[in-house]
């Protein structure tokens, strides 16, 4: 009975083995477990126990690793760095139709608009490299560009920690794009993967949206003089985007839904294995979104009534850091979980085929 009982437990503590693993070499180790036991033994030891748990926590990170180098992994790669620098181009644009002018070269804001515009610069210059097949140098463009934004960050955060960390999502997108770029694959492989179709409608969509900013600026009316009482209308979602007419905010609406609609249905037209996985990839930047807009919420408005700087504590830098490493892990591990369970019911299947039932 008792080594019964010894083989129950060490079963479930074999469960933690991949499958696979499992299938291979489960008997061959419970045999060696239940050999080297003492007589009479009900439970495993504390040695056995540690090193069955390391042994597949170590199994499990093996099998993970060798799925990240698969080729989809560097396909969805491909993708998401050039998707993630048309989002970057993007929000330079929106970041500089936020200004009173286009351009302006003087008023106190001018080198806050001097760093936007060098940040459209730096990512359309990335953009470019990429549509010439050079994949190297945009990568290099891409990690120039992450750094110098990481330095910009560092310097605003003594003066305006609330604005530093509302665009540390942006942030952790410069990141993604400068890491996919840095993924090995083949020459224009995004461009070949969205095909001219998909590409077109995001390039539509990219279209769609910067002639909306530069409509914003373009029609946006000066700064009203002292006692003059001048009717604006804006959209709290687009911050920026704001205007003396209803008709033309409704029109920067309808262009912002439509372009978005188009850059959604693109994305989601993608084959499941490359749509899961970019999905993994920007898992981290909606968490971290999500994070600071529900647990610092206090924290900002603190800011904007005191007199003085409130700075994060470090408990919040680590959730703020690892929160999005988490995702990005447990994403990573939800696709190869997925694909493994559709691979096994497609063998089941097969199975099915060759000796159907009676």
């Amino acid at each position: 009975m008792s080594n019964h009982d010894l083989e129950r437990r060490y079963r479930l503590l074999l469960a933690a083995y991949p499958w696979e693993h499992r299938r291979v070499y489960e008997d061959e180790m419970l045999a060696v477990l239940l050999a080297g036991a003492q007589p009479q033994q009900r439970r495993p030891s504390i040695p056995d126990v540690w090193n069955l748990l390391a042994g597949a926590l170590r199994v499990r990170l093996n099998s993970t690793g060798r799925g990240l180098t698969q080729a989809a992994w560097a396909d969805a790669a491909a993708v998401a760095g050039l998707l993630t620098v048309f989002a970057l181009l993007t929000l330079s644009l929106h970041a500089l139709a936020q200004y009173p002018h286009f351009p302006t070269a003087s008023g106190l804001g001018w080198q806050r608009e001097a760093v936007d515009w060098a940040r459209l610069a730096g990512w359309g210059a990335v953009c470019a490299v990429i549509a010439a097949g050079w994949r190297w140098p945009a990568a290099g463009l891409a990690w120039i560009a992450v750094i110098a934004e990481a330095a910009s960050l560092t310097l605003r955060y003594d003066n305006d920690p609330v604005s530093v960390v509302n665009t540390l999502w942006q942030f952790t997108l410069a990141l993604i794009a400068a890491a996919t770029l840095t993924i090995p694959a083949p020459r224009r492989r995004a461009f070949v993967l969205l095909g001219a179709r998909r590409l077109s409608a995001i390039l539509l969509a990219a279209a769609v949206v910067g002639t909306v900013f530069l409509s914003n600026q373009l029609n946006r009316p000066p700064d009203p003089e002292p006692g003059q009482v001048v009717t604006f209308y804006k959209l709290d979602i687009f911050s920026g985007l704001e205007s003396t007419s209803s008709a033309l905010i409704w029109l920067h609406l309808a262009g912002m839904v439509t372009a978005g609609l188009i850059g959604l249905f693109s994305v989601t037209s993608l084959p499941a294995p490359l749509r899961w996985r970019i999905g993994a990839l920007f898992a981290p930047v909606i968490s971290l979104m999500a994070l600071i807009n529900f647990t610092l919420d206090g924290w900002m408005t603190s800011n904007m009534y005191m007199d003085h700087a409130i700075y994060l504590q470090p408990a919040q830098w680590v959730a703020l850091i690892g929160v999005p490493l988490v995702t990005l892990a447990i994403g990573a591990l939800a696709v190869q979980r997925r694909e493994h369970i559709l691979t096994m019911v497609e063998l089941g299947r097969a199975a099915d085929r060759q000796h159907p039932k009676a």
